[in-house]
């Protein structure tokens, strides 16, 4: 998990940390996962990340549209 925090940091704007806090800013990361509980979920959403549960993630086809700009499906 603590490398894929360092990973996600790599890649984050700088808007996406609020300055007051230190925290992440509200929606600043969005993880699509394919289980909707467990230790992944929870320790993804402990941290700040906005969870959705995408059953299809694991399928590249299926998951296409989200590479296209397509809508992400609540959770």
């Amino acid at each position: 998990m603590a490398r894929l925090h360092e990973l996600i940091a790599e890649h984050l704007d700088d808007d996406a940390v609020d300055p007051e806090s230190g925290t992440l800013a509200a929606g600043a990361v969005v993880v699509g996962i394919e289980t909707d509980r467990g230790p992944w979920v929870t320790a993804l959403a402990a941290a700040g990340y906005q969870v959705r549960h995408q059953p299809d993630v694991g399928n590249p086809l299926l998951g296409a549209p989200l590479h296209r700009g397509g809508e992400v499906r609540p959770g």
